[in-house]
């Protein structure tokens, strides 16, 4: 294996999207064997378990998410099932997530041989193949990989976004729920209803005058925590969408007319960062929106009954109701808050063009990806195939990962479906799953919505995510991989570029700035801190998009 440049490639960064977790009802339909490999007389064809002897494969990846979930273990319930299962022993080599990408680095960087099985979360994939650090998986995807091959037939999108730019696969990655319960505006409808407000808004005038009531009531109208209002907040999927941007999942361009532009320079930006702007002057938007700890003052704040809209993942709508004030009476008639309808997911209101939509989220290159090092023998190279390839969409790994482990968690029906066992010591199902292996793993793996309406959603969160459908639109730029020399290009402009947006786009919000000098702004952002040349790599990227779509 050749180190000596890996060093420049650690350099350069790709994106990935913070995702967040789902539980599943009843079992996956198990694949349809299909292809395979033989060794040693053994054909693998999809089913189990994935080597004739046991095998011993080496995984290194961080510890999970969020400080509740499991770091991977032998001793966990789900990882202990899955090596009976599989026939397949791991040696887990496991790092503390916020300390994970720079014990990576080192681990690349030094002499001393890689685990078989990597979560590769830097760098650009194919600058690694090329430094022989790791393999292509295409061929082995082929040959071991049933399970990966039906989910790209039946979503070729995937495919597409896990294709790099020499038609090689490097890696197994994330998929995300497209179209559920994304980062929202959540209305208090109990606080509504104390303004004088019976209907979510559909027009952003309608909006304005809700936070307005809001405000006069002596509430916080809108809770919302961002630096950029471009990047990932409830603000930019919200209202950003309200002013045609589509600035919500891909970094910092939009498309117009087929060309890749700086969202700064879309002709409604303005406009949008005007109304931010105003909502800020005005006192309905809190000033310190720029907070660090933001979902911990959020928190506090809907615990005191002062917020009328809180911005963040959806998701947490059933949380956010049991902990306002007004869930209170249901609880002294033994109903919990997280079944009653509080903080409501918003609809969206309609955009300057007079449509109402979302834009569905699309994972791409660079959540959590799975692969195989150069440095895992060749003869165990198709089990690591396997192991990764049925953890990503093996049925009885789906089951696992939302379920749990049968006679311990759950009970199959005669008919299929599954009967979820209570949880011990009063926990909720969903920690309990989490506590034993579950959830949301520190490995490649999907988000399904039949398992997110299952184990997460209330009936009446059900009920608003079957709603919402309707809004979901297809984004016009797709998150697929840049070219490893883009990737590097891509990293030095960011350094420089990242920090002036943060603190001019600040500055505009709560008028430190006046937006007569925002058009000033976009001149420099092009021509001093790169924003020209990173359009350029949009561009030939987007360019790339549009031939593997046929278009």
């Amino acid at each position: 294996m050749n180190k000596i440049k890996i060093t420049a490639i650690l350099c350069a960064v790709i994106m990935t999207t913070a995702l967040f977790v789902s539980g599943c009802g009843q079992r996956p339909a198990a694949s349809e064997p299909s292809g395979g490999s033989s060794a040693s007389g053994f054909m693998y064809t999809g089913g189990l378990p994935l080597a004739p002897e046991k095998t011993t494969l080496t995984f290194a990846t961080h510890q999970g998410v969020g400080g509740g979930m499991v770091p991977p273990s032998n001793d966990v319930p789900i990882y202990a099932a899955m090596e009976e299962m599989t026939n397949v022993h791991i040696e887990w080599e496991t790092y503390p997530t916020d300390q994970y990408g720079t014990m990576l680095q080192l681990r690349l960087s030094s002499s001393d041989k890689l685990p078989d099985i990597i979560n590769l979360t830097l760098g650009n994939l194919k600058s690694f193949a090329d430094e022989d650090i790791i393999i292509p998986l295409t061929k082995l995807i082929e040959t071991d990989g049933p399970h990966t091959t039906r989910y790209m037939k039946e979503n070729p999108s995937y495919r597409t976004l896990m294709t790099d730019v020499d038609n090689e696969i490097y890696a197994i990655c994330n998929t995300v729920i497209a179209d559920c319960l994304p980062l929202n505006y959540m209305a208090n409808i109990y606080a509504m209803e104390r303004v004088g407000v019976k209907d979510m808004p559909q027009t952003l005038d309608e909006f304005y005058d809700l936070l307005v009531k809001f405000r006069d009531a002596g509430m916080i109208a809108l809770h919302d925590g961002f630096t950029r209002i471009t990047g990932h907040s409830s603000t930019s999927h919200y209202l950003g969408n309200a002013f045609d941007l589509q600035t919500v999942w891909d970094g910092y361009a939009s498309i117009v007319n087929d060309k890749a532009i700086l969202h700064f320079e879309h002709p409604n930006f303005k406009d949008y960062l005007s109304f931010v702007n105003k909502l800020y002057a005005e006192d309905l938007l809190i000033k310190d929106f720029t907070t660090s700890g933001y979902y911990d003052v959020l928190v506090q704040r809907i615990t005191s009954g002062d917020v009328g809209v809180a911005g963040y993942w959806a998701t947490y709508a059933y949380m956010f109701g049991d902990m306002s004030p007004d869930s209170d009476p249901f609880k002294d008639k033994g109903i919990s808050g997280e079944d009653i309808p509080i903080y409501e997911p918003m609809p969206p209101v309609k955009s300057l063009s007079g449509k109402q939509y979302f834009v569905k989220r699309l994972g791409g290159a660079g959540g959590d990806p799975m692969t195989i090092t150069s440095d895992c023998a060749e003869e165990k190279r198709p089990v690591a195939m396997r192991w990764i390839d049925w953890l990503f969409n093996g049925p009885e790994a789906l089951e696992m990962q939302y379920n749990g482990v049968e006679g311990l968690t759950y009970e199959k029906n005669s008919d299929g479906t599954i009967t979820r066992l209570e949880a011990p010591d009063g926990k909720l199902w969903t920690t309990w799953l989490t506590d034993i292996g579950g959830n949301q793993p520190p490995r490649a793996h999907q988000q399904l919505v039949e398992g997110w309406r299952m184990a997460w959603m209330p009936d009446w969160m059900n009920d608003n995510y079957l709603a919402h459908l309707k809004y979901y639109i297809d984004p016009d730029i797709l998150p697929i991989a840049f070219t490893p020399d883009e990737t590097e290009e891509y990293s030095r402009i960011q350094a420089d570029l990242d920090p002036f947006i943060d603190e001019n786009i600040v500055q505009f919000v709560i008028g430190e700035k006046p937006l007569s000098g925002f058009d000033a702004f976009v001149t420099e952002l092009k021509s001093r801190y790169g924003g020209d040349k990173l359009m350029e790599l949009y561009q030939a990227r987007y360019e790339r998009q549009l031939a593997a779509q046929g278009r």
